[in-house]
C-alpha cells in the first residue's frame, strides 16, 4: 500500500486527504499551524465560499489540458452532497446550508481515523530518492511514495512561511505569483469605519475608464477595503494601482432621482436634537460598547442588524426616503399628520406578524443568536466573582455600572446588587469578593465624607444585603 504525504492541512490538503482515505491509503498530513482549516474556518466571513458554479478555462492562467479537465469532470455541488454536507447557492457562489464553515471541515475529515494529522509540523525539504521521498520536517522524518504540496499561497497572516522554498531543489517549473482575490489597501483609509459591512455596488475604474462593478458587502479595514466584492475587483488591479480608483455606490437600490436628492439633505441618524439620545440608547441597551474611547458593535447588536436585515424595508433607502418626503409634504399642508402615523401603524404590524417566522427560519440569525449566548456565558464566567448571598443559587457579576446577581432576571428575581463606588473609593472586585465571602474587609484606605470631604479609613461590613462602615481598628 502506497504511502502519501500531503503538505498542509487548508482546504485542498484536506479534501486530498479525504479522498485518499477512501480508498484506504496511508495518508500523512503535516501542517505547520497549531490548528488544521485556518482558512477554511475564516472563507465567507465564517459562512464559507467554499466554491464557485462559473468554473471555467478562462479564470486561470493555464491552457494545460489536464487542469481543464479536472474543471469540466469536477461538480462541487454533488462533491458536496456526496460527503454529506448540503449546499446552498447565492448567485453563482456556493456555501453549506448551515451557513457554518465549521460543516466543512468537520465533514472533509469526518473519515480521517486512519489519517496521520500532525500540526505544529513544518515541512523543511522534500528530497526525491530513487524510490519515493524523503520529507524532513521538525518533527522528524517521513519516507514516502507520493509527496502533494497542498501549502496554498502566502495569502495572509493565516498562512505559513517559505511555502515555495520546497519545490526548489525538485526541478520544478514555477509561475511568478501575483496578488489576485485579496483585500485592497486605499488612500485615504476610513480607520473609523474600521469593522462597518455595508452592501452596496463597488466599481473599478482605471484611468477613468469603467473596468468592472460588483455587487455585495463591503468591509472597511484598517488599511482600506475588504469583502466578496472587492476581493473579485482585486484581480483586475495592475501591479501599478496609482491610477486606479474605486468607487462604491451606496444606495445601489435606490434609482428615483427624487428619492436620491431627498437623501443628500439628510445628515445622519435623527435630528442633531435626537441623534445623540439614539447612541447613548443604543449604549444602554448593550447594543454598542466603549472599547478605548471608541464604539464597538456587541454580538447583542450583531444579532439586532442580522434580525433587521431579515425585512429589507427597514434597512432600505429608498423607505427612508419616502418617509422623509411624507414629512416634508407635512409641513407644507400637502398631506396630514394622520395619514402618515396610519401608515405606519400599517407598516409596524406586518413586521411584528411577518417577523418571527423569518427570525425562525434564519440560519444566520440562529447561528449569530448562538454566538451571541456563547460569547454572553465566556464573559459571565470571567465576570462571576462568587456565590450571590441573598438567594444562594445565583452568581455575583461585574455588570459594567455595578454588581449584580446572575438571577436578575429569573422567574423569581434576585435584586441583590452591590456599587463600584462607595464614598468615592472604588470597589475592587478583590474587595467585593472578600466582602460576600468574609461578611467584612480589611481596612480600606481613601474613602471621603460626603458631608467634611475629608478622607477616612474603614472596613466595610455586609449584613442582610446592607453595606456599611465598620471603624473597628482590629484585623
Amino acid at each position: 500500500m502506497e504511502t502519501t504525504v500531503i503538505i498542509g492541512a487548508g482546504a485542498s490538503g484536506l479534501i486530498c486527504g479525504h479522498e485518499l482515505a477512501d480508498h484506504h491509503a496511508n495518508v500523512i498530513i503535516l501542517e505547520q499551524s497549531n490548528k488544521s482549516g485556518r482558512k477554511i474556518l475564516a472563507s465567507g466571513n465564517g459562512r464559507c465560499n467554499l466554491s464557485n458554479t462559473n468554473l471555467d478555462m478562462r479564470f486561470y492562467n493555464t491552457n494545460d489540458k489536464r487542469i481543464e479537465k479536472i474543471i469540466h469532470d469536477f461538480d462541487a455541488k454533488t462533491y458536496f452532497d456526496q460527503i454529506g454536507v448540503l449546499t446552498r447557492q447565492v448567485g453563482t457562489l456556493l456555501y453549506p446550508r448551515s451557513n457554518q464553515s465549521l460543516t466543512i471541515k468537520n465533514a472533509l475529515m469526518n473519515n480521517f481515523d486512519q489519517v496521520a494529522l500532525i500540526e505544529e509540523c513544518q515541512a523543511l525539504k522534500i528530497i526525491k530518492k530513487q524510490k519515493g521521498y524523503l520529507v524532513k520536517s521538525t518533527k522528524g522524518n517521513y519516507e514516502c511514495d507520493n509527496v502533494v504540496i497542498a501549502t496554498g499561497s502566502p495569502a495572509s497572516c493565516l498562512s505559513g512561511e517559505n511555502n515555495y522554498d520546497l519545490v526548489k531543489d525538485l526541478d520544478l517549473k514555477m509561475i511568478k505569483l501575483y496578488p489576485s482575490l485579496v483585500q485592497v489597501k486605499t488612500k485615504p483609509a476610513y480607520m473609523q469605519l474600521k469593522g462597518v459591512r455595508v452592501k452596496c455596488k463597488a466599481s473599478l475604474y482605471l484611468d477613468n475608464k469603467l473596468i468592472e462593478s460588483q455587487s455585495g458587502e463591503v468591509l472597511f479595514t484598517d488599511q482600506g477595503l475588504s469583502g466578496i466584492c472587492i476581493m473579485q475587483l482585486s484581480r483586475l488591479l495592475p501591479g501599478n494601482c496609482n491610477n486606479a480608483v474605486i468607487s462604491l455606490d451606496l444606495l445601489e437600490d435606490l434609482d428615483d432621482e427624487e428619492d436620491q436628492e431627498i437623501l443628500k439633505d439628510i445628515e445622519g441618524i435623527g435630528t442633531e436634537a435626537t441623534r445623540a439620545n439614539i447612541l447613548e440608547t443604543l449604549k444602554n441597551k448593550q447594543y454598542l460598547l466603549t472599547e478605548k474611547n471608541k464604539l464597538t458593535v456587541s454580538q447583542q447588536g450583531i444579532t439586532l442588524c442580522k434580525a433587521v436585515e431579515l425585512e429589507p424595508l427597514l434597512a432600505s433607502a429608498e423607505m427612508t426616503a419616502k418617509w422623509e418626503k411624507a414629512l416634508k409634504q407635512i409641513g407644507q399642508k400637502q398631506r396630514t399628520q394622520d395619514n402618515f402615523l396610519e401608515q405606519i401603524k400599517k407598516f409596524i404590524t406586518k413586521i411584528i406578524n411577518d417577523l418571527p417566522n423569518k427570525m425562525n427560519d434564519s440560519p444566520i440569525l440562529n447561528s449569530q443568536i448562538e454566538e451571541q449566548i456563547t460569547t454572553q456565558k465566556e464573559i459571565e464566567t470571567e465576570s462571576e466573582i462568587s456565590n450571590c448571598p441573598i438567594c444562594k443559587t445565583g452568581k455575583i457579576l461585574d455588570k459594567g455600572k455595578f454588581y449584580g446577581c446572575s438571577n436578575y432576571n429569573a422567574d423569581e428575581p434576585c435584586k441583590f446588587s452591590l456599587p463600584k463606588k462607595w464614598s468615592e473609593k472604588t470597589l475592587s472586585k478583590t474587595i467585593v469578593k472578600e466582602l460576600i465571602e468574609k461578611g467584612e474587609t480589611k481596612i480600606i484606605k481613601g474613602f471621603k465624607s460626603k458631608k467634611t470631604g475629608k478622607k477616612f479609613d474603614a472596613k466595610l461590613k455586609l449584613s442582610d444585603g446592607k453595606l456599611s462602615f465598620n471603624f473597628d481598628k482590629g484585623e
